[in-house]
């Protein structure tokens, strides 16, 4: 016979496992339709019918609209993975070049990740603006931006919170604009665009050369992962 404590033991991890299926099922079906008409035009039917689960069940999981809201821009950040603060010693523009490239990838493919976004960047969307994430990249980017400053990639007067600035906004700025206008082919090499913008004029000469043929290189390395 099979000790109860067995029995019990399997029906508390079966009822553990079916809260995660759900949870995960609703914020995807979440995700799905946030990106398609919006948080605020978004109903819990059509939450409900994405997830393919009853509002009631829905319900057992998420207070409300809201806390399914947040539930998405949890698992965005989770996704998002901003670029660390502690850039590697042999690289930090290479390191940085190739997590930016990796997040507009991870963006245009992840509908959790698009959605997250979209309620993040996108003015008026959410009552209370999630300014914390766009603070945290800026910083995150800087940070990377001062240890290059340090291995002697970038001159001695750059700016890293301006280079920062840069990079982020134009992240931001290309792919609102291709969501605006349905252009995403090109969204790597629009993205190369912006990094060598950013960076080109702050290089110090003896590493402009090798950091520019890396970062086309990464565009490159990237856009054969799609294929």
């Amino acid at each position: 016979m099979v000790p109860k404590s067995h029995i019990s033991g399997r029906s508390t991890q079966w009822h553990a496992d079916k809260a995660r299926a759900t949870r995960t099922a609703v914020i995807e079906g979440a995700a799905t339709v946030f990106n398609e008409v919006g948080y605020r035009s978004a109903v819990i039917s059509a939450i409900s019918r994405a997830a393919k689960i009853t509002p009631g069940g829905m319900y057992h999981y998420f207070d409300s609209k809201e806390d399914i809201a947040q539930a998405v821009l949890d698992e965005f950040e989770a996704r998002w993975s901003v670029v660390p603060e502690r850039a590697p010693e042999d690289s930090p523009l290479g390191m940085l070049i190739s997590m930016t490239l990796r997040q507009m990838q991870r963006l245009h493919k992840d509908r959790i990740v698009r959605a997250g976004f979209r309620m993040t960047f996108e003015p008026g969307t959410l009552p209370t603006p999630n300014t914390s994430f766009a603070e945290q990249w800026l910083a995150s980017v800087a940070a990377v931006l001062v240890d290059a400053r340090e291995a002697g990639e970038l001159t001695s007067d750059a700016n890293a919170d301006e280079i920062a600035w840069t990079i982020v906004s134009g992240f931001v700025g290309t792919y609102t604009l291709a969501e605006t206008i349905g252009q995403h082919a090109n969204l790597l090499s629009r993205m190369e665009a912006v990094l060598a913008g950013a960076l080109r004029e702050h290089l110090d000469p003896d590493h402009r050369d090798r950091v520019l043929t890396a970062l086309r290189y990464s565009v490159a390395a990237i856009s054969d992962t799609d294929a």
